[in-house]
């Protein structure tokens, strides 16, 4: 995306009604967070559509082109043009919570981990991706400064977390291999990325696999704790997110994805046009500008959306993790899941409305 011209992030737009969780047969017990987000559509509404996206905090944080495109009034308006009400439904389970919504129904859209919607679809829950968003997720590998640990070969016989299944697992295995180990040798772990932390923060563990946050952060350059690994210094050792919809309801609502698709391009020459937009986005959920730089040093944390060759490579390298590490039996056809004839529909009918 060219340089981005720099402004203030707008003001959130937009009247938002929380009410409990409906038509998401959600409990705590199964990874929804307790409100969905009703976007009122008018009084036009015939159909409605359930999106689920990954919400960890519980405080319905919705970052890069889905949060502009939320906070901005993007979806509210898309949505709006053909009778549709948008639910957008925080999942404190993340994934697998995501695929287990799927596939009972209950969610429609779905924004998720590529790692998890490889298994979905390997499982045999029938979806069909709209959206690449980009390889713009990194590990990194922290570790108790009392450890002893100042390298990925001294992990040996060390007490390492990760989510399983999770990309940060399948990264770590990378870096294993890179120093001749495999995941044996060392005493694996599994724990949410934020157990981990909170295991690391307290030296109950020796290492954390993580996504960089605000947290690692913090532990990193305020508390001591040593980085031993940043991947985004290796090529190829990248992850993203998927935008998938339940296949069934996209025969039915096509104009649904495209409306999707045009709220997710509105946000797009938003971001093009206010260099601040996501940093300010991050600050406003809570975070330190700080953190936004150590995260996504190319502050490139948008949805490309485009089927490229990288993106494509990554969704059959994971495919193969699953199926090597015995987290999936299941297989499918990496190149017939995608459909992106929705995001040139999407794209005519933004140039046509100019």
């Amino acid at each position: 995306m060219k340089k981005l011209k720099k402004t203030v992030l707008a003001a959130l737009v937009g009247t938002f009604v929380l009410s409990a969780l409906t038509g998401c047969g959600g409990t705590a017990d199964n990874g929804l967070v307790d409100k969905e987000e009703n976007i009122e559509a008018g009084s036009d509404v015939t159909r409605e559509v359930n999106i689920g996206f990954v919400d960890t905090s519980g405080s319905n944080i919705l970052l890069g082109s889905e949060g502009i495109a939320r906070d901005n009034g993007y979806f509210e308006e898309e949505f709006k043009k053909i009778g549709v009400k948008v639910n957008l439904v925080p999942m404190s389970g993340a994934g697998p919570a995501i695929n287990e919504a799927l596939a009972s129904g209950s969610l429609d859209i779905g924004i998720l981990g590529d790692v998890p919607a490889v298994n979905g679809k390997a499982n045999g829950i029938d979806t069909t991706v709209i959206a690449f968003n980009g390889l713009n997720n990194f590990i990194v590998i922290s570790a108790n400064p009392d450890s002893g640990i100042d390298s990925v070969k001294d992990l040996k016989g060390k007490k390492v977390a990760t989510q399983k299944g999770a990309f940060m697992h399948r990264l770590l295995l990378y870096a294993l291999e890179e120093e001749g180990l495999t995941i044996d040798d060392i005493e694996f772990v599994p724990m949410t990325a934020q157990d981990a932390l909170a295991a690391l923060e307290t030296k109950s563990i020796d290492a954390a696999v993580v996504q960089p946050n605000d947290v690692s952060y913090r532990l990193a350059k305020e508390n001591g704790f040593k980085e031993i690994l940043f991947s985004n210094d290796h090529e190829g050792w990248a992850a993203g997110s998927i935008t998938e919809i339940r296949t069934e309801y996209l025969n039915a609502n096509q104009d649904v994805a495209v409306a999707y698709l045009k709220a997710i391009l509105r946000a797009n020459e938003y971001i093009e046009a206010n260099e601040d937009a996501l940093k300010e986005q991050w600050i406003a959920a809570g975070y330190s500008a700080e953190s936004y730089d150590y995260a996504y040093p190319l502050h490139d944390n948008y949805s490309k959306i485009e089927a490229t060759d990288d993106v494509i490579a990554n969704a059959k390298k994971t495919l193969s993790f699953l199926q090597e590490n015995d987290l999936s039996d299941g297989d499918f056809d990496v190149d017939s899941w995608y459909d992106l004839s929705y995001y040139g529909k999407a794209k005519t009918e933004l140039e046509e409305g100019k």
